[in-house]
């Protein structure tokens, strides 16, 4: 502001001054600003825009232009609201000075679209089968980049987050909404559902043929995991039997019988494959070769049959059941001491038997005994180097019948002398036989060391097959009582000998006594499979022969009966752990002991036992414990008595929150059975009672008053608990009338209904 003096002079010198104010202003100014995009339907935040500055203040203030949903505070000058149409816009503000001076500026703001998540259908799925990739729709809207996530999805399959593709083989049948959730730059989400069924492929079981009056093993070739089968008879729908290993024995058919089965897994349900089970005739008996069998006592012989082509000969102690000694068109008895009568029967390619066995009868004569089949049966023996008190005593016991009494080479010691029993086999054995030597030492196997002083070779006719001394590792020795004990050792090529040779360099080592030489042939491979089984089940046992030799299964480790014969053996369905016996043979000659096999059966599960489960109220959870749990027994629980997918699994379950009574289901299971069925307990739910109705005798009070308030409830048996505040846990007052103390300030009181009978609170 300026001011200018002014002075007038006249003719007569007179004079008068006058000030003059000039005021100089700064121009009316209103600075840019860059807004922020806005999303529709998404709270815009507020922005102000500049304030103007120059000319006269006060200023006033408006705007054009804005999006639609957005408003402008002429005084904050701030922008606000939400948006409701996409678009850009130029916002127009225009600021007026006191002096009725204006200016404006311009201000871009951009208005984003809401975001959109398209729909789509996509292809049906199959149990086990790769499913044909699919990318889920792209998201529009909202400010990129775009997160994503997909959940239930039908197990085995996987969402890529960065390409929104499916992939994966499904493992569960049934329909699975799988929900797309996509989240903008800004947190802004939206989410669309799309539906995959997953299919359960229908079952494929070959068709069968049995004899007549048997049953049928049916089994489903391309099994699932998690997938269960039930079987139905020809008519009906109520499963024969529900399993998910897929086999099913049927029923005893005598008539050309189709039988069906469905695969289950989730809620999806496969189409029913029908199974043909066609029954066959039985073969003609056996011919028997060998008539007029005779025999001295103590001896065996080998019977022999025919059978029509691709018929099977089996040979039985009886003439009607019993089991099955020997397969093929011979048979090698056992040492017989009386007239003994045989049976052959015959098996055609379809597993049927002959109605009737044919018989032959061995004629046994007494005479002198033998030694068993696979013994040494003779000897040479004798001293290399001079000793005068060195002797071979009863050289022949080793090789006789009598497997108590023994040949004895007695050495003095530190002689240099050595004795040598060679003991010679009815035949030849091949490289995969075992040997085993009966022996006495003085000492026993007490002290091992000196038995490095005896030599053991395996010969064939005078070849050496191989040599060990009788402490090595490679010999096992066990003892059988006082100083008597078995050293067995692999024969490791073709011999027909073994010799046993020893120098006494010690007194512990004066003598050995040799009992006798036995051939054991070797052990059969036996499969894993099939040794662990649930109680009432059947199982099969497989062992493969080695060494060219047979086998046969017995129920006892000595005598017994013959269960099988062959490399496989189906057991009766077993309630207690089973222990059965392979004898293996060669040409008719037995090893002394026989392989157990030992089939361990889980017993039946007691169905659990479950705690009562103590009321509770509507919107609360309960726990259910399983009463004295067996560590070694998982326990599953289910909602339904029968099939669904576990819950839970543990002797504890917490429930969820429950709004109505509800009924739960535990069974017990161990190495893959199952109890019988499942236990049930019911959790019965107690309603909560309404909330209070409250009255107080006065709402506004002087300081120091009080007020009487008091709480009603249209239920009966209902009580009334008061807090001072919301949340709090410890009640000041219980009953329906409540007297405040005398208040010096607003306090708010509050109240909560309980049923005196239940309990629960509003």
């Amino acid at each position: 502001t300026y001011t200018i003096p002014v002075t007038v002079t006249d003719a007569e010198n007179r004079t008068k001054t006058e000030n003059y104010t000039i005021r100089v202003q700064d121009p009316l100014s209103l600075p840019g600003k860059t807004l922020p995009d806005g999303n529709v339907n998404i709270s815009y935040a507020a922005q102000t825009l500049p304030a103007a500055s120059g000319g006269l203040t006060p200023y006033t203030y408006a705007a054009t232009n804005l999006p639609n949903g957005l408003n402008f505070n002429q005084t904050t000058r701030e922008i606000s609201g939400i948006p409701t149409q996409a678009g850009n816009y130029t916002i127009t503000m225009t600021a007026t000075d006191a002096g009725a001076k204006t200016i404006s500026n311009t201000y871009a703001i951009k208005i984003i679209g809401a975001l959109n998540l398209p729909t789509a259908n996509l292809p049906n799925g199959t149990i086990g089968t790769v499913y044909t990739p699919q990318i889920l729709p792209e998201v529009t809207g909202g400010t990129g980049p775009y997160t994503y996530v997909a959940t239930n999805l039908p197990p085995g399959l996987v969402f890529n987050t960065t390409t929104r593709e499916i992939t994966g083989t499904p493992t569960q049948g049934g329909t699975f909404v799988v929900t797309l959730t996509a989240t903008d730059a800004v947190g802004n989400l939206v989410s669309t559902n799309y539906s995959i069924t997953v299919n359960v492929p229908s079952p494929i079981v070959a068709n069968a043929t049995v004899c007549s009056g048997s049953t049928a093993t049916l089994s489903v070739t391309n099994l699932q995991n998690g997938v269960t089968y039930n079987w139905y008879g020809a008519t009906g729908n109520t499963p024969l039997v529900t399993n998910n290993n897929g086999t099913f024995t049927t029923p005893v058919v005598n008539a050309n019988t189709t039988f069906y089965v469905e695969a289950v897994s989730g809620t999806g349900v496969s189409a029913r494959t029908a199974v043909n089970v066609n029954i066959n005739p039985a073969p003609n008996p056996a011919t028997i070769i060998t008539n007029n069998q005779i025999i001295n006592n103590g001896q065996s012989t080998v019977l022999q049959a025919t059978a029509d082509a691709g018929e099977t000969i089996n040979w039985y102690a009886n003439a009607n059941g019993g089991t099955i000694l020997a397969t093929g068109p011979s048979f090698t008895t056992p040492n017989l001491t009386a007239n003994t009568t045989y049976y052959a029967g015959t098996v055609n390619a379809t597993d049927c038997a002959s109605l009737s066995r044919s018989p032959v009868t061995v004629t046994v004569l007494n005479g002198g005994a033998s030694p068993a089949c696979n013994f040494a049966n003779s000897q040479n023996s004798g001293i290399t180097g001079i000793c005068l008190l060195c002797n071979i005593s009863n050289p022949l016991n080793s090789t006789d019948a009598d497997l108590t009494n023994f040949t004895r080479i007695t050495l003095a010691v530190g002689v240099g002398a050595q004795g040598y029993q060679r003991l010679i086999f009815p035949s030849a054995g091949i490289a995969t036989d075992s040997i085993r030597l009966d022996l006495a030492t003085p000492t026993g196997l007490l002290d091992l060391n000196v038995l490095s002083g005896v030599t053991v070779t395996v010969l064939n006719n005078g070849a050496v097959v191989n040599s060990y001394q009788l402490n090595s590792a490679l010999i096992d020795l066990r003892l059988l009582g006082g100083n008597r004990f078995k050293a067995t050792f692999l024969a490791g090529g073709v011999y027909d000998r073994v010799e046993v040779r020893f120098g006494a360099t010690v007194a512990a080592l004066s003598s050995l006594d040799i009992y006798g030489a036995e051939i054991i042939y070797p052990k059969p491979t036996v499969a894993a499979t099939g040794l662990n089984i649930c109680s009432g089940n059947t199982t099969t046992l497989t062992a493969t022969p080695n060494g060219g030799t047979t086998l046969t299964w017995y129920d006892a480790a000595t005598n017994g009966n013959v269960v099988a014969n062959g490399t496989t053996f189906n057991t009766p369905a077993l309630t207690a752990t089973t222990t059965y016996y392979i004898e293996i043979s060669k040409a008719g000659c037995a090893n002394s002991e026989r392989v157990p096999i030992t089939v361990n059966v889980t017993p039946v599960l007691a169905v659990p036992v479950i705690a009562a489960a103590s009321a509770t109220c509507e919107g609360a959870t309960t726990t259910l414990t399983v009463t004295n749990p067996d560590p070694a027994i998982t326990y599953n629980w289910f909602e339904a008595a029968n099939g669904g997918t576990s819950i839970f699994t543990g002797t504890s379950f917490t429930t969820p929150v429950l709004t109505s009574n509800k009924t739960y289901y535990v069974e017990a299971t161990q190495n893959g059975c199952v109890s019988a069925t499942r236990a049930a307990v019911n959790v019965t739910i107690n309603p909560r009672p309404a909330a209070p109705q409250v009255q107080a005798s006065s709402s506004t009070i002087n300081a120091g008053q009080t007020v009487v308030i008091t709480a009603t409830s249209p239920e009966a048996n209902v009580n009334f608990n008061w807090y001072t505040s919301a949340n709090g846990t410890t009640s000041i007052f219980t009953g329906a009338t409540f007297v405040t103390p005398p208040l010096n300030s607003t306090t708010s009181y509050y109240v909560e209904s309980v049923n005196t009978l239940s309990g629960c609170l509003a």
